[in-house]
């Protein structure tokens, strides 16, 4: 059993920086894979409930939706094609990433934020999302996608910068809860890893 997959969601918020480079430094140790998932809002999602709006003007506002959304992206994924050379991962554009080297991958998915965590974070080992931003109202959301609805380890991010150190210490809060089992069992590689474990 290894970290061999880490899911990192990119939003735009210029908070995913700083979570891929905590997701690098997890993959450094452990050869693995991240992958970055940005959620492209639907154009009509994006259109108020519950007020008239007309057919013609519909079709203009999901027309600039969609060309703002190709903007965004374009952006977003170029910053993260420069970050992740100065990280020290290769990028890996289509087939199973190699397990010898940090590697990762960009994708984007249409739909909700929470509906994408919850579908992508199943099939990863480690789900980093950035620690929530409670003045601005960033990032709550996010957390609770991951923590309830994947079922999976979560890293939570300070907004400080990554330590080269990162998952060398590590403490467990133990209470001899069915929880507390479970977290322990799932994040068995990264404790493995560690040099320094503390219950």
């Amino acid at each position: 059993m290894s970290i061999a997959k880490i899911l990192v969601p990119v939003r735009g918020d210029g908070k995913g920086e700083n979570v891929l480079a905590h997701a690098a430094a997890v993959a450094r140790r452990h050869n693995a894979h991240v992958e970055a998932v940005h959620c492209r809002a639907r154009p009509q999602d994006l259109i108020p409930h519950g007020v008239f709006v007309p057919q013609s003007l519909r079709k203009q506002l999901e027309a600039q939706a969609v060309e703002l959304a190709n903007v965004e992206e374009a952006s977003l994924q170029g910053l993260f094609r420069e970050l992740m050379g100065r990280l020290g991962l290769d990028i890996v554009e289509t087939g199973v990433p190699p397990r010898d080297r940090p590697t990762a991958s960009w994708f984007e998915e249409q739909g909700k934020q929470m509906d994408v965590i919850r579908s992508h974070g199943r099939l990863a080992d480690l789900v980093a999302v950035a620690k929530p931003d409670r003045d601005r109202n960033l990032g709550l959301n996010t957390l609770k996608a991951a923590l309830f609805h994947t079922g999976r380890p979560v890293l939570v991010c300070p907004p400080t910068s990554a330590p080269d150190t990162l998952g060398q210490r590590i403490a467990i809060a133990w209470n001899g809860s069915s929880q507390a089992a479970r977290a322990v069992a799932l994040t068995l590689p990264l404790i493995q890893a560690a040099k320094e474990v503390v219950v």
